[in-house]
């Protein structure tokens, strides 16, 4: 429901003269009410409204920006960049000008350039010779619970598969995975600039001095190859080394890791679709696809690049624009029955890894990590359920999260 009476309060804004009075609603990213029946109850709520206001919602919280809450909306947002910038992608603005990193938060055509220095290590030729090691892990992490008949997927499972995957391809120690995956929730999570400012700060001196050994050096890891590669001819520089790794250990610590509880939680609660995956398990590819189709869990913002009407509204240079990425599960205008789960469904849209120029560079390294987990899990526990749907606790922000995942079945 459109609210078009919001009193102004902590974390809120007046509304601004271009923003119409009937776009205006009562959504808080980082705030969303929800249970563990419904945890898309909030998402569902949020493109319900936007239906019949072409899709462009506005909200006084978090400074205040615009919400993307369609389909066509979400696409044109992440790939437009005639009309949005990337220089800013999270929201409060405050907090996400604090958040700069390679290359992310750089546009076209100077975002090229640093995106090749990712090619090597996140090809899907390089993805492919992982694909052993990702296998070799997941089996090993099943292996130590599964005779107990029940885990807690998300801290026994999730928690471990991508980052012990993303350790070995930047050649960290694994030791040092706790540490570096708190302080990529706390970069993620940051609600002001302080607090992003002490992470990074403790993330530069954690990093600096593996950064000097391997400078100069033909190492044969993802990291030595950024810092030793080159822009327009030139070295990088200090900060663009340590904006470059710290935007990778944020990309390999964290999506993938609710990702998969987002998947295990709806075939946990599925067990038609789990027995289609275990009686034919080429459907597989296709399910990693629907399922984050159906529940795409990045919210990244875009910030308008000039004065322009869109939308059916007037859009000020430096608003923000909120591309709420978990619309598109609902958005009947671009999949027919669009809440439902299908593993033979073929379509290209899907935002879950983004769009456009700015799609996600280690998209190939999570797809393998959530298809190879499948195919091991299913091989090994084909039946399982959730324990209790009261113990789930969910989280909004830039990535929507799944605190704990509960998991039964017959030894």
């Amino acid at each position: 429901m459109i609210d078009n009476d919001i009193a102004v309060g902590a974390g809120r804004i007046d509304r601004p003269a271009n923003v119409p009075d009937d776009r205006v609603i009562d959504f808080n990213l980082y705030q969303l009410s929800g249970n563990g029946q419904n945890f898309d109850e909030p998402w569902a709520r949020l493109y319900e409204a936007g239906r019949d206001h072409l899709g462009l919602l506005w909200t006084p919280h978090n400074e205040g920006h615009w919400i993307a809450a369609n389909g066509k909306l979400v696409a044109d947002v992440l790939s437009n960049a005639e009309y949005f910038s990337n220089r800013v992608t999270f929201v409060p603005k405050s907090t996400g000008e604090a958040h700069h990193m390679l290359p992310t938060n750089v546009d076209v055509p100077e975002h090229r350039n640093y995106r090749r220095l990712l090619n090597n290590g996140l090809s899907p030729r390089a993805v492919r010779n992982l694909h052993g090691t990702i296998r070799e892990i997941c089996g090993e992490l099943i292996e130590t619970f599964i005779a107990d008949g029940r885990c807690d997927f998300m801290t026994q499972y999730a928690a471990h598969l991508p980052i012990r995957a993303f350790m070995g391809l930047v050649q960290l120690p694994i030791a040092d995975a706790p540490m570096l995956k708190a302080c990529s929730d706390a970069i993620v999570r940051a609600s002001d600039g302080t607090s992003y400012a002490a992470t990074r700060k403790q993330l530069e001196d954690y990093l600096r001095p593996f950064i000097e050994a391997r400078l100069g050096k033909d190492g044969d890891d993802m990291l030595s190859d950024i810092i030793n590669g080159k822009i327009d001819g030139r070295a990088l520089t200090w900060d663009e080394m340590f904006k470059f790794c710290i935007q990778i250990l944020i990309g390999g610590l964290d999506t993938v890791i609710n990702q998969l509880g987002f998947m295990f939680l709806f075939l946990a609660r599925n067990p038609e679709h789990r027995r289609q995956l275990v009686e034919n398990p080429s459907l597989i590819p296709g399910a990693v696809e629907e399922i984050v189709r159906r529940y795409s869990i990045a919210n990244t913002s875009r910030e308008v690049r000039t004065d322009c009407e869109y939308a059916g509204v007037q859009l000020k240079r430096g608003d923000m624009v909120l591309a709420a990425t978990p619309v598109v599960g609902f958005d009947e205008a671009f999949t027919d029955h669009a809440r439902s789960v299908d593993f033979s469904r073929r379509s290209d849209f899907q935002v879950g890894f983004g769009k456009g120029n700015h799609i996600c560079p280690g998209a190939n390294l999570a797809r393998a990590e959530l298809s190879i987990t499948l195919e091991e899990w299913l091989k090994r526990i084909p039946d399982f359920s959730l324990a209790n749907d009261d113990d789930l606790v969910f989280g909004g922000g830039v990535v929507i999260t799944v605190a704990s995942l509960p998991l039964v079945w017959n030894t």
